[in-house]
């Protein structure tokens, strides 16, 4: 199922993300960038300048995913727009946020896939196996 997500900053403090799953993330000038992962693999960073803008870039792609950012200007003008936003349309079902760039290395995928499991639900875990074996070119999950 197609779910659709906006990630952007707000404020000079916080990451949100609103639509089909939400959630938000307090930062301070240590916390930054914040990451966000997605189930699909895709990765996104979120940053605020040092012109007070919040940049969000699509780091890591899955390809299983639709993305368009909208940049904000360089500095805010008269309109208020201070954030760049992400669309996102894909197969979600679920999102973490990151203080650094998770899965550096496969053991790094391997650790966090065993955390985040256990707390999820058996159709949860089929889901997400069903998402990664569409990954894979030339497997059939079957």
């Amino acid at each position: 199922m197609t779910k659709r997500i906006t990630i952007s900053g707000f404020s000079d403090d916080l990451v949100e993300v609103e639509g089909s799953i939400r959630g938000e993330w307090g930062l301070d000038s240590t916390s930054l960038p914040k990451y966000l992962l997605l189930s699909t693999g895709d990765i996104f960073s979120i940053n605020y300048d040092n012109k007070g803008m919040w940049r969000v870039k699509h780091v890591e792609d899955s390809g299983l995913c639709d993305v368009t950012i909208t940049e904000a200007p360089e500095e805010e003008g008269d309109d208020g727009v201070y954030s760049d936003v992400a669309l996102v349309l894909g197969p979600i079902t679920w999102l973490s946020a990151w203080d650094e760039q998770p899965i550096a290395s496969d053991d790094g995928m391997l650790e966090l896939m065993q955390d985040m499991l256990t707390d999820l639900t058996a159709e949860q875990r089929m889901d997400i196996y069903m998402q990664m074996m569409n990954m894979v070119e030339g497997v059939d999950p079957s």
